[in-house]
């Protein structure tokens, strides 16, 4: 593998960490349960909000659009 393959690598992987340094404590648990395959009504029985609370916080990663 030559470098600049490495350093294309190691830049997508700090893209990644960083954009999900973005998120909120509440928006990476959603995610996480997302990716465990649960649907928006189980995520919002599990974690206690509304179906469209869920989906609102999942907009907002699926947008970027973050509240800091």
């Amino acid at each position: 593998m030559n470098m600049k393959a490495i350093t294309r690598i190691n830049r997508r992987a700090d893209n990644r960490t960083e954009r999900l340094s973005l998120l909120t404590g509440c928006e990476r648990q959603i995610m996480n349960l997302v990716s465990e395959g649960l649907s928006n009504k189980e995520i919002a029985r599990k974690v206690k909000l509304t179906d469209g609370t869920i989906k609102v916080h999942l907009h907002h990663v699926i947008a970027g659009k973050h509240r800091y």
